[in-house]
């Protein structure tokens, strides 16, 4: 019998040739683990021949997304969606509530890991409301090409998007100032990668449907915690975006209770803003404002809050000081980048959840190392987690903002009912079936809006309503939002109301939800006293 073994770049299998005269039966075969090295050494690329096979990062080997794979059924990860077009309303609004919320689920789309710095919505400028909103939103195009800088940090990507036709919608990034070294869509077609002028990423194509697009990114390492370089007021001032003069007195009284103006320099304002802004810690006692400009003020001054408070805290100061400043979130956790004239660099400052949920981790994947943290932490502040952690999560998640896309709910669990379920009232309130509620206070009232009766587990699940107390409005409270179990009613994530009572955004439905009849409810947990 004639054997001949091979070991080809990026096969998963050693193939066993049989010469036909000498020997008849079955072919078999080996499966054998990736070797990114080998793949290195060879040069070897994807099927494609688009990206490589495999990239030595400073993390670690990384294997590139294997192309074949087709767009998951089960919708779990999908990001874009009409729902995240350039064109939706996006501004973020400070809240009240300054606890964490239920437990998140985390996707991560980045090889190495990023976890928990994905790069989702950012903002970077104030109106007179108070909110912070991407001041230039005019899109252009990203360049897709060229080699990497060797100091520059290398990823892949790897992404289900749903598709609008001609809608340019919303996707992550690893950072500010990400590359696209090189694409892979399935199934193919032309695609446009665009940014705005926060750099919040949007992908636009002429044709729409689920689709998954494999990328090879870079970044400047610097821009991912490094330090801030040396640059003056005058340089960092065309950089600058327009600041609301009503909002100009509360922002110098809190420069000045910090100690900060413009006689330091930039870089050693950041050194103490980052030190002020560190030292913020969750309460379970709710501010005594309730006008956006007075609520900034005394969230500054109590330094209270987690990651979403400090950071929109940190931003309305630094940009009143003259600090180009951008608040940047996902599902799981907030932070600041700041701009040195030449680079944005990361800044965690901390009040992330202990844990963050992430289901689908590949514990073979690294986690990305990022540069030495250059800023200190008080004592008793942590910075966000620095690995992928269990499940049974807690987070600061922003709250009602867009987080990607709203997915079209075609199978999976259906729910049976929608329910309003109030955080108080006497007795006991009608609740769909498994979930037995009792609350303890009277005249609460939710109206709670899905919008779509098919769910997808793992999946972003779209919600609205309004929340009253005895007919009036429960303003800038939380709502939390759950679903029915076996055990009672499990918190998939929270909402912030406005100033009307209304909410709007995305929770997550778990994976482990069970296929059949669902029910989901909302109980207001903060605020409305």
């Amino acid at each position: 019998m004639g054997r001949f073994v091979q070991r080809v770049p990026r096969s998963l299998w050693i193939g066993l040739l049989l010469t036909p005269n000498l020997v008849a039966g079955p072919v078999l075969h080996e499966k054998f683990a990736p070797a990114p090295a080998e793949d290195l050494r060879l040069g070897a690329t994807t099927p494609s021949g688009s990206m490589p096979a495999a990239l030595q990062t400073r993390s670690g080997f990384v294997n590139a997304p294997e192309e074949a794979r087709p767009p998951s059924v089960d919708g779990s990860g999908v990001y874009g969606g009409s729902r995240s077009s350039a064109n939706a309303d996006s501004a973020y609004h400070l809240d009240r509530v300054t606890t964490r919320p239920h437990q998140v689920q985390y996707d991560e789309p980045f090889r190495p890991s990023v976890l928990p710095f994905k790069r989702m919505v950012a903002f970077d400028a104030l109106r007179t409301d108070m909110s912070l909103y991407s001041f230039d939103q005019g899109l252009e195009q990203l360049e897709v090409g060229g080699v990497a800088e060797g100091s520059e940090d290398l990823f892949f990507a790897d992404l289900e998007v749903d598709l609008v036709a001609g809608v340019p919608v919303r996707i992550p990034s690893v950072g500010a100032g990400t590359r696209v070294r090189a694409l892979h869509l399935d199934p193919p077609g032309p695609l446009d990668l665009l940014r705005d002028g926060a750099e919040n990423w949007f992908a636009r194509a002429a044709r729409g449907g689920r689709a998954r697009l494999v990328m090879q990114l870079s970044i400047e390492r610097a821009a991912l915690g490094g330090a801030f370089a040396s640059t003056t007021w005058n340089q960092l001032s065309h950089s600058l975006r327009p600041f609301p003069s009503a909002a100009r007195p509360a922002a110098r009284e809190v420069l000045d209770h910090i100690g900060v103006d413009q006689s330091l320099t930039p870089d050693r304002a950041v050194v103490a803003l980052v030190e002020y802004f560190r030292r913020f810690r969750e309460s379970s006692e709710l501010p005594i404002a309730e006008e956006p400009l007075e609520l900034y003020r005394e969230l500054s001054f109590s330094q209270k809050g987690v990651c979403r408070h400090r950071a929109y805290a940190f931003v309305v100061t630094a940009l009143a000081l003259g600090l180009p400043s951008r608040l940047v979130h996902n599902e799981a956790h907030a932070w600041v980048e700041v701009y040195d004239s030449s680079l944005w660099h990361r800044i965690d400052l901390g009040g992330a959840a202990s844990n963050i949920q992430e289901e689908f981790f590949d514990p073979m994947t690294p986690r990305h190392r990022p540069p030495k943290d250059r800023y200190l932490w008080p004592p008793g502040a942590t910075a966000a987690p620095s690995a992928p952690l269990p499940a049974q999560t807690t987070s600061c998640v922003p709250p009602a903002a867009p987080q990607g896309s709203a997915r079209q709910f075609d199978n999976q669990p259906t729910p049976s009912a929608v329910s309003s379920w109030p955080s108080a009232h006497q007795g006991t309130t009608p609740t769909p079936a498994g979930s037995a509620v009792t609350a303890d206070r009277a005249g609460f009232a939710i109206d709670l809006e899905l919008d779509k009766v098919r769910l997808l587990r793992g999946s972003p699940l779209a919600v609205k309503g309004r929340a009253l107390r005895n007919g009036k409005a429960c303003a800038l409270s939380r709502i939390d939002i759950f679903v029915g179990s076996p055990t009672g009613p499990v918190g998939i994530g929270s909402v912030v109301t406005n100033r009307a009572g209304a909410f709007s955004g995305q929770v997550t439905l778990p994976r482990s939800t069970p296929v059949g009849p669902l029910d989901v409810s909302a109980r207001v947990t903060g605020g409305c006293d």
